[in-house]
């Protein structure tokens, strides 16, 4: 059945279809995260698939694609990788396309619904494992939609990109034939699935929680960026230790400092670790703190224990692409045990990648601290990218920020206390945070669930060399 529109004014029609829809999932993954658009910007690929030429379908690619990605534009910290975001989605957007239009009359409706799915979660989980990781996938404008979220505990993130574009398939069939007897076992099925994830979800908030910890995020007034010199460094530890004995004060047992905000000299080293000893051990307390090592340059979290005494250091394994110098690091990330919970650390950029989180849940960690250095225009986004990597693990997370937002939050990836250090850079956030276990059954079984989507594309990919079946109803 062909729409309408696009029967009266074919090139109109597809454009304005490709920018409603494209409209749509830019807000859903910008600021705004209006992630119900999420659910209907699929809709207008179906018309578009079905009832155009080749040329008109590049022509809605482009422009759905183009118009889609804009929401996440903003995030790139290079020209080249706001053109390499672009270009993907377009190219994501076509592929699902010509998908679509090569196996119309091939496979039954309940089954062409999954192509664009699967082109979805196939496009992410082959850039999760590029140096762009995970911080462009659709899951994220999710983050707040908590019922919706636990998901990610079975699936990993891509399941909830998956569940997406899902519905706002299904629904793109329904709005392109009204005949209930095409669309009636698709729409049964995802609300099925629908109803089956928000149930499971809310079942799983109410979980009670379990052993709790006190904890803490620093930030002081303090310029921003890595100390130069010895003289900038005792600035440092001078606006700082009163923040933490403040948080100690208050109950913390774990401080998080942010990313970098030492940094570390052959010449200096000593008088460093020295008032950092000091330090912990006149508040009592564990600390996380972010140091700059600058010749080699690394990025790395030391971590001391209440008696001052190093108990782990770990260098960052994704440093930024294109924009940091320092070399990553080799090893794991690690877990100790801080006598109140196990502690695991990753550093900022490491939690865009899937990897770094599930090896410390894997490895034991109850509580994982994120020493962190954004800036302003992916402040918003990396807070949603947290909160996803905790729902996933079912582990908390305390985020220490220079220029973004702290935060900390429990294993379901609900936030319990928030700071934006763009608006107040004086902060002390405390807060009692749930203890994860980790055992979640993304943890356990990894990328199953995206490897499974890509194994079902190529399947129906593989559709497209059967005859077509006789014209009749999609």
């Amino acid at each position: 059945m062909i729409s309408p529109a696009l029967a009266r004014r074919p090139w109109l029609a597809t454009v304005a279809l490709a920018a409603v829809g494209g409209g749509l999932a830019a807000l859903a993954h910008s600021r705004l995260a209006i992630w119900p658009a999420a659910l209907v910007a699929p809709a207008v690929l179906w018309p578009l698939a079905l009832d155009t030429s080749w040329r008109q379908r590049v022509v809605a690619g482009a422009v759905y694609g183009g118009i889609g990605s804009l929401g996440l534009v903003s995030l790139a910290w290079v020209p080249l990788l706001a053109l390499v975001l672009v270009l993907t989605t377009v190219l994501e957007t076509l592929v699902a396309l010509a998908l679509l239009a090569a196996l119309h009359r091939r496979l039954p409706a309940g089954v062409l619904v999954l192509v664009y799915p699967c082109v979805v979660v196939a496009a992410e989980f082959a850039l999760a494992h590029s140096p762009i990781g995970t911080a462009f996938a659709d899951a994220y404008a999710f983050h707040a939609a908590l019922p919706l979220l636990q998901l990610t505990a079975v699936t990993g993130f891509t399941g909830l990109s998956f569940l997406a574009a899902w519905c706002g398939s299904v629904l793109g069939l329904v709005l392109r034939d009204p005949r209930p007897r095409v669309w009636a076992l698709p729409v049964a099925l995802v609300v099925v699935a629908l109803l089956g994830v928000l149930v499971g979800g809310t079942l799983a908030l109410r979980h009670p929680p379990g052993e709790t910890m006190m904890v803490a995020a620093v930030h002081a007034p303090t310029p921003a960026g890595k100390p130069e010199d010895w003289p900038q460094n005792r600035e440092r530890l001078a606006a700082y230790a009163p923040l933490v004995r403040e948080a100690g004060a208050r109950g913390a047992r774990v401080v998080i400092w942010p990313e970098m905000i030492l940094s570390l000299e052959e010449s200096w080293s000593g008088d460093l670790r020295a008032q950092l000893a000091g330090i912990a051990r006149a508040t009592g307390t564990w600390q996380v703190v972010g140091v700059f090592h600058r010749d080699p340059p690394r990025n790395t979290a030391w971590i001391l224990d209440p008696a001052g005494r190093a108990s782990a250091e770990y260098q960052k394994l994704h440093p930024v692409t294109a924009m940091e110098a320092s070399a990553p690091g080799t090893g794991s990330a690690p877990v100790v045990r801080t006598g109140h919970g196990r502690l695991g650390v990753l550093i900022c950029n490491d939690d865009v990648f899937t990897g770094v989180a599930r090896q410390l849940a894997r490895d034991g960690a109850q509580l994982v601290a994120d020493p962190t250095w954004d800036w302003e225009a992916v402040a918003w986004r990396h807070a949603q990218i947290t909160r996803v990597r905790a729902a996933e693990t079912g582990v908390a997370y305390v985020r220490a920020t220079q220029g973004g937002i702290s935060q900390i939050i429990d294993p379901r990836g609900r936030v319990l206390a928030e700071h934006a250090v763009l608006d107040d850079p004086h902060q002390v956030l405390v807060a009692s945070v749930p203890l994860g276990e980790g055992a979640t059954v993304h943890v356990q079984v990894g990328d199953l669930f995206p490897w499974l989507v890509v194994g079902l594309l190529i399947g129906l990919a593989a559709g497209a060399l059967r005859p077509r079946r006789p014209a009749g109803p999609t």
